[in-house]
């Protein structure tokens, strides 16, 4: 005999605030798509006006807005309602982050004391696993990785003996 649940009724509220247009449709829309009730507002202002008309499960809320922006909307928010969930987004902080150089990979590997068997260990500049080496003399060296097989450079500037 096969019991059969009884289907949800219950949908999950959530409350769009954001002041561009395309961003609240897209959203309602994937949420909609989703089983979601979505409601949505142009600002602070119209996102307090739509929690006395329903409070929602979840807000999801831009930063950067006219008249009430995020900020102060969300300050009311955590005051009335403090366990309600919400997810802050805005594309203006993406503008005033510094731009960081990208890190490019170091040319030379970092090279490890020898072994008992006289290996080195090298450290992959690529995908920075550490491989054994068995011949590498004093200078510049090469040898290729072994879990990437890129080749990778070393130096060896001088031979330490190890008591």
């Amino acid at each position: 005999m096969a019991v059969s649940l009884p289907e949800r009724t219950f949908r999950y509220r959530v409350l769009i605030v954001d002041d561009e247009v395309d961003l609240r449709l897209l959203g309602k829309s994937i949420l909609e798509s989703q089983g979601y009730e979505v409601h949505c507002a142009e600002d602070g202002f119209e996102g307090l006006a739509a929690l006395k008309r329903a409070l929602p499960d979840m807000i999801i809320s831009d930063l950067q807005m006219p008249n009430m922006n995020g900020f102060e909307f969300l300050s009311v928010v955590r005051q009335r309602f403090p366990a309600v969930p919400v997810i802050v987004i805005s594309g203006e902080l993406l503008g005033d982050l510094p731009n960081r150089p990208r890190s490019s990979s170091p040319k030379r590997a970092a090279v490890w004391a020898k072994n008992d068997r006289d290996l080195l260990a090298v450290t992959c500049s690529v995908c920075l696993r550490t491989f054994p080496v068995g011949q590498a003399a004093i200078g510049l060296n090469e040898a290729d990785c072994d879990f990437c097989a890129s080749r990778v450079e070393f130096e060896i500037l001088c031979e330490q003996a190890v008591a």
